[in-house]
């Protein structure tokens, strides 16, 4: 699975220099790890961190374009880190001149040793907007929801199936070349 991580990562970087637009962002990472259970209360932890990466942005046309990104995040929980590479896939709409929405998915994958109860694996929704300070520097900020569960199908919380979720606050700086 490693291999295959790493050859998509390599065919989006190639595709960055061919495209329209690309750049480099990075800025604060909120990792909230919610666990939970069927019938019983559910649990969440939040961590901070960084993320860094390298977008590119292809026009769609005069207000839409699509920005796929490739992103590292790390954050630490209780003083234990979580490194997880993202894949955010957003649409994004140019409200006015300087200001747009985004929407889209996040691919994700945990980064960690091999852990037999976590889904390596896991997808979800991402929301947000981007202000551009000048032509080429832009903050961005979004929302990133949890969709899929990342424990592993074999795993039972006090008696039924358990849930755990990954979601994500990021808020950053960025540069278009």
């Amino acid at each position: 699975m490693k291999k295959s991580l790493i050859a998509l990562s390599f065919a989006l970087a190639s595709f960055c220099v061919s495209a329209q637009q690309f750049g480099v962002k990075g800025g604060y990472n909120n990792l909230n790890i919610k666990a939970s259970a069927s019938g019983v209360s559910s649990e969440s932890e939040d961590g901070s961190g960084f993320y860094v990466g390298f977008f590119t942005d292809i026009a769609l046309g005069n207000s839409f374009s699509i920005q796929p990104e490739l992103q590292f995040s790390l954050a630490s929980q209780d003083g234990e880190d979580v490194k997880n590479l993202l894949l955010p896939i957003m649409l994004s709409y140019q409200v006015a001149p300087k200001f747009s929405l985004q929407a889209g998915p996040q691919i994700e994958y945990y980064l960690e040793e091999e852990n037999p109860i976590i889904n390596e694996f896991g997808l979800g929704l991402g929301a947000g907007a981007a202000f551009d300070i000048t032509d080429k520097l832009f903050v961005d900020g979004r929302y990133i929801l949890g969709l899929s569960n990342r424990f592993e199908d074999d795993v039972i919380v006090e008696g039924s199936d358990g849930k755990l979720k990954f979601d994500y606050i990021q808020v950053g700086l960025g540069y278009k070349f």
